[in-house]
């Protein structure tokens, strides 16, 4: 809110320098330094000490086509002040109305992955009483290769998987004897 002189804070609060000077003195209401060095007092202040202000209430706006000047100023600042919390307001009525419409799809979503999962859970198969008792739920694991698991269950028993014969090595003998070699021609003489 815009800064008064003493004269125009007195005027617009109805009271006179001398008294707005004594009240400034025993602390009552603030007065701060004016860049040129002079005392002033908020509009803030004079409307916290003494309520509405001359020229700025309804019934002095109904009542004066002219506020004074000091009036005047306030008049303004409040209205310009009015506007602008008018607009704050109906930004952030929209951002509300936003919040609510998106905190509503929101539930909706939630409220339909809920009803997706419990069809699904009637869809599982329900695990007996032993196996609830004697086994841990885990995921099922994807099956092993059948000859990882005979080795795995052979180190578990401690019993060596049969091996199975070698087929049997032919010798040299057997193997120059398998070969077949035509007959050589022996000449007779």
């Amino acid at each position: 809110m815009p800064l008064l002189n003493m004269s125009e804070a007195a005027r617009a609060a109805g009271v006179s320098r001398g008294q707005l000077y004594r009240l400034v003195e025993s602390g009552r209401i603030s007065a701060t330094k004016r860049p040129n060095g002079q005392q002033g007092i908020d509009t803030a202040e004079l409307l916290r000490v003494f309520g509405a202000l001359q020229g700025t209430g309804q019934a002095d706006r109904m009542n004066s086509s002219r506020p004074s000047g000091a009036g005047q100023l306030v008049q303004q600042e409040t209205v310009r002040r009015v506007s602008e919390l008018e607009a704050e307001v109906r930004r952030l009525t929209d951002v509300l109305r936003l919040t609510e419409r998106m905190l509503q799809t929101a539930e909706d979503r939630l409220r339909q992955a809920d009803a997706e999962r419990a069809q699904l859970m009637l869809l599982l198969p329900m695990p007996t009483s032993r196996q609830l008792d004697h086994q841990p739920v885990t995921p099922a694991a994807a099956p092993a290769p059948q000859k990882t698991v005979r080795r795995v269950a052979a180190k578990k028993a401690k019993v060596a998987e049969p091996v199975r014969p070698a087929p049997a090595r032919k010798t040299a003998a057997a193997k120059t004897a398998s070969r077949k070699t035509p007959a050589r021609k022996t000449r007779s003489a």
